[in-house]
């Protein structure tokens, strides 16, 4: 499933869009892979947070903190909060890091829970302070960093919590553990075969939005919309809460869409991030616009060979076991013409014509960062910094599929 956010990430009141009289692009995007099926949404979300709360201190000593920059986990400054403080907690936070004007600012802590009051602090904890009209991005750190998002509740059984866990720094992609189930993939991928409506039901994929929407030869999946179905809106609700911008509001969400890549099917690498197209929405995410922010894809099926999602300009990995510190390390990849070699030999060049897209992107899959799909599995990446400057380095693609259903 993959979420994506469009234009200005937070609004006072409501989105920028709207406020103009136009149609508003969807700020989240959601698509599964699974068996036969990869599905996604495209969401805009609320501007309010939820409250998430912790144990009070009792003690009535001064507390310690050392504060970020959103998105940075680097260059964190020490300090202790006065009592004084906890009249504008977050005012007070950010003008530790000098940035001025800012009573608006929001605190989070590392899983994305908002902090208002002192009493919501630990000892020595990280925050992040972030820009009134900017969403919370969660930092990389290093490979294999993993979180724990103690604030939601797993849909598996106890004991296996949600976790983030750094698969790349640039750009910002994250594993997903313990996000959905076996049977919820399950119940996705046939939810999305058995719908027989014209408009919604599996179908050859488009590319664009709105009216810029088209059929062409870079993306020869096949996907369907589920917008109404309560698997449908638990698992939305679940990615809006992941990345801290709840309260979840679906009217101004699409449909889950569910894509399915049969053998030798792909997309081309493209950005979720749209283009001004004219239409008179104002796309520049830095500034007053609104464009995608993140996307969260949703993986519904093992795949046999292929099916990857390639980030071009990203470093090869090799992803190892989730959860396990350490497992996702630097992967030393082979001169490419070895590999065009390789891939010539065991015959996988001949599923496509000399000249064809899909030949390159079966060596970059092969030499650059390329997750695989692993059934109830999750990925999420950043289409801007945290600043709302559009990512290009957020350049994506759906790997051929060699051998099975993705």
């Amino acid at each position: 499933t993959g979420v994506c956010l469009f234009g200005r990430p937070r609004w006072r009141g409501h989105w920028g869009a709207r406020s103009r009289g136009s149609s508003m692009p969807s700020a989240l995007k959601v698509s599964v892979i699974t068996l036969g099926a990869i599905g996604g949404t495209l969401l805009g979300l609320s501007p309010s947070l939820s409250l998430h709360t912790f144990p009070p201190h009792v003690d009535g000593r001064t507390r310690t903190l050392v504060l970020f920059e959103n998105g940075r986990l680097e260059d964190g400054t020490s300090v202790l909060v006065p009592s004084t403080a906890c009249r504008d907690l977050s005012g007070w936070a950010a003008g530790q890091l000098g940035m001025s004007n800012c009573s608006q600012c929001t605190l989070y802590d590392q899983s994305a829970g908002r902090i208002t009051q002192c009493d919501q602090l630990q000892p020595n904890q990280s925050v992040w302070v972030v820009p009134p009209e900017r969403w919370f991005v969660f930092p990389t750190g290093e490979l294999g960093r993993t979180v724990e998002l103690r604030r939601m509740r797993s849909p598996r059984k106890e004991g296996h919590a949600i976790t983030l866990e750094t698969l790349s720094q640039s750009p910002r992609v994250f594993r997903l553990n313990n996000f959905l189930t076996d049977e919820e993939s399950d119940e996705l991928v046939a939810n999305a075969l058995a719908d027989t409506d014209p408009v919604t039901s599996l179908q050859r994929s488009t590319t664009g939005a709105e009216h810029q929407v088209s059929f062409n030869k870079v993306r020869t999946s096949e996907n369907a919309f589920d917008g109404s179905s309560r698997l449908a809106r638990i698992l939305k609700e679940r990615a809006v809460d992941v990345l801290g911008m709840l309260p979840y509001d679906e009217e101004i969400t699409d449909g889950l869409q569910v894509l399915r890549y049969n053998v030798s099917t792909a997309y081309i690498s493209h950005h979720d991030y749209l283009d001004d197209n004219g239409g008179g929405h104002d796309y520049d995410s830095s500034k007053d616009g609104s464009n995608r922010f993140a996307t969260v894809l949703f993986y519904l099926s093992d795949v046999e060979e292929g099916g990857e999602t390639l980030f071009p300009q990203g470093q090869a990995v090799d992803e190892g076991e989730p959860n396990a510190f350490g497992s996702v390390t630097v992967r030393d990849v082979p001169p490419e013409d070895h590999i065009k070699a390789e891939l010539i030999a065991n015959g996988t060049m001949d599923l496509f014509e000399p000249g064809r897209w899909e030949r390159r992107m079966l060596i970059q899959c092969k030499t650059r960062l390329a997750v695989k799909p692993k059934k109830a599995t999750a990925v999420l990446f950043y289409s801007q910094h945290p600043d709302g400057t559009l990512d290009k380095a957020s350049l994506h693609g759906a790997c051929p599929v060699i051998s099975g259903t993705k």
